[in-house]
Parts: C-alpha cells; structure tokens; sequence
C-alpha cells in the first residue's frame, strides 16, 4: 500500500521535465537597472513637484506633475513586485516545490498551446457537425481559441499559489495542536529546541513540517538559533494569522523568563491565543458557508435537473410539427445527444467539483481524531471491471432475450446504471476500516478523560504504575482503559518500564499505533512521570484541558454544519434520484408522443437513461465528497460516497421503472 503523494510532486516533475528553464541574468540586471532609474526619475518629480508648489506654480502643470508622479510610482511598484515575486517564493518556501518562475511560466505556456490546438481540433469539426453558419464557425472557434489556452495557463501558473493557500489553511487549523505541543513541553522542560523537536515529531500537517524545515535549516546554519528560526516564521505570518505568531513570541518570551509562574502565564497565553483564533475562523467559515452550499446545491442539482427535464423537448429537434426530409429526422436526436453528453456528464460534474474543492480549501482545519482512508484503488480495479461486465451482461440478456412492454433495453441501462455504482462501491468502500477507525475516534475522545484522572492520581502522591491501574480499572468498560489495562500487563510480564512498553524498539505497543495523538499524550506522560508529583499532575490535567477544548471546537463546527451538510446529502441520496427517476418517463411519454406527431426520430429512451444515470452518479459522488470534506476533512469520503451511490442508483432505477410503467 503506497502513501499519498505529496501536494503538487506531479505539477513540479512536470514544470521541470517540460518547463525546465533558468533565470535569465541578463533579463534581471534590465529589470534592476530599470527600477534604479525609475527610482531616480521619481525623485526628480517629487523635487519638480515641490519646488512648483513652493513657486506656487499655476494648478494645470501641478496637476499634471502630480498625474506624473503617481504614474511612476505604480510603474515602480509593479516592477517591485515582478523583480521580488513574493507570492511566488512564498509559495514555494510553503510547497517545497523548488521552481523558478521561468519554468511554471514555460509549462504554464506549453499546456495553454497544446490546450488551443486540442480546442480547435474539437471545436471546429463539432460546429461544422452541428450545422452551424460559416461565421457562427469562426466565431466559436475564436473564442475557444482564446479563452481555452487562456483558462489553461491561469490555471496552470497560478497553481502553486493556490496550493500554498490550502497547505496554509490547514496548517493554521492544525496550530492549536502544534502550539499545545510545544507549551506541554516547555511546561516539562523550558527548551524552546527540545519543544520545537516534540511538537514536529508528534504533530501532521504542514505546520508540522514547517517546524522539520525550521530544525533542518537550524542544523544546515541558515539559522544560527532554534529561537531565530521561529521570530523569522513568526514574522512571516504578519499579515495571514496574527494569532499564531502572538502564540509563538509568547512562547519565545516564556522560554526567557526566570520565573516558573510568569512562564506558565506566557505559556497560557500562547494556547489562549491561537484557540481563539482558530474559533474565529471556523465561526467565519460556518458563517459564510451557506451561499457556497446553495450555490454548489444549484449548480449540481438544480440547474442540471432543469435541463434534464428539458432534454425531452430538445431531443425532438424542435416543435415543428410540419414534415421533414426522412434523412434529418432520422439524425435530429444525434447532435442534441453528444450535446447532453458534453453539458451533463462532462460540464456539470467537473465545475460542480472544481467549485466544492475551491471551498473546502478554504475550510480552516481542526484535529482529524483518525487517519485518512488509504486503501489501494488501482489494486481494485480488475474485479470492478467484472462486477460491471457482469451487469453489463445482465443487462445485454434482458435487452436481447426479455419481452417487458417494449421497455427491455430501458431496463438494460437501468442495470448498467446499478452495475456502475455496484463497481464504485467496491473501488471506494470495500475494504474501508471503518470499525477500527471509530475504535480510534473513541479511544481519543476519552484521552481528555484519561488524562485529567491519571494527572489527579500522579498529583495525590500514587506512583506511576499505580494510578495507571487504578484509571484502567475506572475506564475499564472503555478502549482508552482497554489500553491502559493491556500497558499494565504488559509492564508486570516484561518487567520494563512505562517508557519501555510504549516505545523500545523491541515490544514498544505505541510503535505501530495509528493513533498519533495517543504517543504524543503517552509520551509526555512518561516525561511528566519524571517530575514531582504535584508538577506532573499539573500538567496532565493542563494538557487534559487543552485536549478537550481542541475536540469541542471540533464538534461545535459540525454541529454549526449540520443541517447544511444533512440538506445536502438528503438531496444527492433521495430527491435527485427520485426527481431523476421522474424525468425518464416523462421523456419516453414525451418522445413517444411527438414521434408520433411528426415522424421525428427521437433519442432512444436507453441512451437518455444512461445520460441522466452517470450523470446521478458522478453528481453523488461529488456532493458526498463535498460533505465529507467540510465534516471530516478531505481524505474521509470514499466510504460515504462508496455507500451512497448504489443506493441514489437503486432509488433511481426503482423510481425509472415505476415512471416508465406509469407513462407507458
């Protein structure tokens, strides 16, 4: 089972495979020379200016003096920030990409021009196809010819930037965890270098990572100091997450303070500061998420369900009742097929998901209490492909061998339709974990607990292995205490110690944990336990405390997005499935009845069944992955999507049928 690849690693082989360029010494000494003099032209106006105001010059040439120098300044700003390129560099620090400029430029263009030929090699055949007027032809093609290779590039070279911003988003949620890490190991031992290491080495995410980049650069000398590291990150968040950088001087002002209560008070603070933070901005994501819910609601189910239902009268090639030559009406239906083809299944779908995913990248992340769904796909590909082609067949033999009203090949696409969600259930859900995933969501919800009970024994004055026993013994009905009960055991078989059965190389239980928050918290235990007994009760309880709070931030925000979340998957399960399901038999009464009028050769009723069906399903899987984006974090979908799209299908074909019958 391979590990998810890191964000953007194919964007940046392929900038340095097809974009591969290098700076241009000659192009930047131009720009450098440019700015000087534009510089220097600017404090020419500026005297020019304020001698003619001191001349009390006449308003016009002032005026005009003015406009000059205003002109130059934005001309001077602009080169600025070409020559500087912030964004750029800032996002490559928060990438790792290592680009130039020169090659996302490069492969930004290569693709927009492979993009402009691929658009009039379709575009111009297909409005030929369609009939279209000579100069309908080239007006299409010119604007395909332009917005195409347009889109493509602005897409392509602001790419890392948009990267950047998620990464950054996530990592400013993660902040609360990282920042309680580092203060539970100062509280421990006031070492900004020893807090830093704890909290990258337990922490996920990009912060995570942010703080292995600071220790690296630490040892690499880019850096002489831990604390230099950390006021260089902090001020790099000035204006992006004021929060965290007042946690982080905090945290460098504790480490400077002789006092151990004005530490623990600098420290509070740290905490107190970015969780207040990180409340805010998920307040604010909760509040402005319901016009980008109603917005993707109509964009992937309303809008496409009117047009579904118009897709009847379109596939008659118009309300014309008077004849037609046998040829056009016989090939009417063809133009307006591949068009619902192009608009349902390609169109919607992929801005529907583009859409969703350009919210949930601004969804401020908090703790994901289990880890993401990793399972191999690929591996599951061959036997979906004999789930489907045994539909497939099934379908083939009611459509050729069955005599049901003349709707046999209907009900040979319904089948299809179930055998594609029947193959997308396997590929996303079998196999899935679910019960040792909720095993782990309820062993760290009742961390907290766990915590505060062991830090209240350690602070009685119990030993170690005896108030582990006695909050095993407490908790025994659940997997926290199952836990704890399986430690002491092994503890008195072995004859190691705490720290020994958690983490030596040879029968450490925490090693191969997926729990990452269970080895953090158990391991700061076993350093607490190295202090007096009142310190490291302290400490387990503050750590309790902040544990808890993290988990009912979490769930406050779930609960702010519940009735959004339940409207939403309500309507891709049941209301789409049903409405859908309508829209069927009302095109084969509609197609049938106008045939008849007119003689026109409709699209057949199979082909409208499997146009509306992958487009159900397609629409399903992406509002499933939306919700469980905004609920769990992108990473927790496939199972919800897998479970929803054979029953949406089911619901469909069921109400197809009926409809079918009822029109019939």
């Amino acid at each position: 089972m391979s590990e998810p690849g890191k964000p953007g690693e194919t964007y940046r082989k392929l900038c340095k495979t097809l974009g591969k360029a290098k700076p241009n010494p000659e192009k930047l000494k131009k720009l450098d020379a440019d700015i000087r003099e534009l510089r220097q032209g600017i404090r020419q106006a500026e005297s020019l200016e304020a001698a003619q105001r001191l001349a009390s010059a006449d308003k016009t040439g002032m005026k005009q003096a003015s406009s000059d120098l205003e002109s130059k300044r934005r001309q001077l700003e602009k080169l600025v920030r070409i020559r500087e390129q912030k964004d750029f560099k800032r996002a490559m620090r928060i990438t790792g990409m290592g680009l130039h400029t020169e090659e996302v430029v490069r492969f930004s263009a290569i693709i927009g021009f492979m993009g402009f030929i691929i658009a009039l090699a379709v575009v111009i055949p297909a409005a030929m196809w369609f009939g279209l007027e000579p100069f309908m032809v080239l007006a299409v093609s010119a604007a395909a010819s332009i917005s195409v290779p347009m889109l493509i590039f602005m897409m392509l070279v602001n790419y890392p930037e948009r990267l950047a911003r998620s990464l950054e988003m996530e990592a400013f949620g993660s902040a609360p965890e990282v920042i309680n890490y580092m203060v539970m190991s100062m509280e421990l031992s006031p070492s900004i270098d020893r807090a830093v290491l704890f909290a990258a080495e337990n922490a996920e995410g990009p912060m995570a990572d942010e703080l292995k980049s600071l220790i690296w650069k630490v040892q690499a000398r880019e850096f002489a100091t831990t604390e230099d590291a950390l006021m260089s990150y902090a001020g790099e968040l000035e204006s992006s997450n004021e929060e965290l950088r007042s946690a982080i001087y905090n945290i460098l002002s504790a480490s400077k303070e002789s006092e151990h209560e004005k530490m623990r008070a600098s420290l509070r603070r740290a905490s107190e500061s970015v969780m207040t933070g990180t409340k805010q901005r998920v307040e604010g994501f909760a509040a402005s998420l319901s016009t980008p819910a109603t917005v993707l609601f109509s964009l992937g189910i309303l809008l496409p369900m009117i047009i579904g239902s118009m897709l009847p009268m379109l596939s008659l090639g118009g309300l014309n009742m008077g004849p037609q030559p046998a040829a056009t009406q016989e090939e009417s239906w063809v133009p307006i097929f591949v068009l619902s083809v192009l608009v349902m299944d390609l169109m919607f779908p992929i801005i529907a998901l583009v859409y969703s995913n350009s919210i949930l990248a601004k969804r401020p992340g908090m703790h994901t209490v289990a880890p993401p769904e990793r399972h191999g796909i690929l591996n599951k590909l061959p036997f979906s492909g004999v789930i489907l082609a045994g539909f497939a067949g099934l379908g083939y033999i009611s459509g050729t061998y069955m005599n049901f009203w003349e709707m046999e090949w209907s009900i040979a696409a319904l089948v299809a339709i179930l055998g594609a969600s029947a193959a997308a259930w396997y590929i996303l859900a079998w196999g899935t974990r679910i019960n040792s995933m909720k095993k782990i969501e309820k062993l760290e919800d009742r961390m907290p607990d766990m915590l505060f009970q062991l830090g209240s024994r350690l602070g009685e004055g119990l030993a170690l292995e005896r108030a582990i026993e006695d909050v095993s013994r407490t908790m025994a009905d659940t997997e926290i205490g199952e836990f704890l009960g399986d430690v002491l055991a092994r503890m008195r078989r072995s004859g190691a110690g705490l720290s020994g059965v958690l983490f030596s190389r040879d029968i450490g239980i925490l090693n191969t944990h997926p729990s990452r928050k269970l080895r953090a918290a158990m391991r700061l235990v076993v350093e607490a336990a190295g202090k007096d007994p009142d310190m490291a009760g302290s400490i387990l309880i503050t750590m309790s405390n902040h544990m808890r709070e993290l988990a009912n931030s979490d769930k406050d925000m779930r609960l702010k997005l519940r009735s959004t979340i339940d409207s939403m998957k309500n309507t891709a399960i049941l209301f789409a499935p049903v409405i859908m399901g309508v829209t069927v038999g009302l095109y084969s009464l509609l197609s049938r009845t106008f045939g008849e009028m007119n003689g026109a050769e409709t699209m057949p009723a199979p082909l409208f069944i499997m146009i509306i069906g992958i487009y159900l399903l397609m629409t399903v899987a992406t509002i499933m992955y939306f919700c469980a984006g905004i609920e769990h974090g992108r990473g927790r979908w496939k199972r919800d999507a897998g479970i929803a799209l054979p029953v949406a299908a089911l619901i469909f074909c069921v109400c197809s049928l009926g409809a079918l019958m009822a029109f019939g």
